[in-house]
C-alpha cells in the first residue's frame, strides 16, 4: 500500500504540427496520474486503438491494463520531465504496485 513517484528527463526534437505525441503505459496496479513538465494530463483513448486502452478520467485505478495518455500540449521543444504517480488503493493476493509494464513515447504517424 502508498504511492511511488517515476520520474524521467526526455529530450524532444520539434515535431510536425499535425502530429499527435501519446505516453502509453503499458500496466499498473492503483490509481495512476501523468505529471508533463508539471501539467496533470488525462488518461484517455488514442484515436483507432479503443480496443487496447479504457476511457478512465483524471485518475484512472486498474489493474494491468494498458493507460494512454494524450501529451502533446504539455510537451515543449528540448528537455521534459515526465512524472507518474501510482497509488496502490486494495489489497490483492499478488502484493505487487506500481508499474508493471514498460512505459514509452511515442508520435502518430
Amino acid at each position: 500500500m502508498g504511492a511511488m513517484w517515476y520520474r524521467a528527463r526526455v529530450d524532444i526534437a520539434e515535431r510536425p504540427a499535425d502530429r499527435r505525441v501519446w505516453l502509453w503505459i503499458g500496466a499498473t496496479e492503483g490509481k495512476t496520474r501523468v505529471f508533463v513538465n508539471g501539467v496533470h494530463v488525462q488518461c484517455g483513448r488514442e484515436p483507432g486503438r479503443e480496443g487496447e486502452s479504457l476511457d478512465l478520467g483524471d485518475e484512472p485505478s486498474c489493474f494491468c491494463v494498458p493507460l494512454v495518455y494524450d501529451v502533446t500540449d504539455a510537451l515543449a521543444p528540448g528537455q521534459n520531465v515526465l512524472a507518474i504517480l501510482t497509488t496502490r488503493d486494495r489489497v490483492n493476493e499478488v502484493g505487487i504496485g506500481g508499474l508493471l509494464a514498460p512505459v514509452m513515447l511515442y508520435c502518430d504517424l
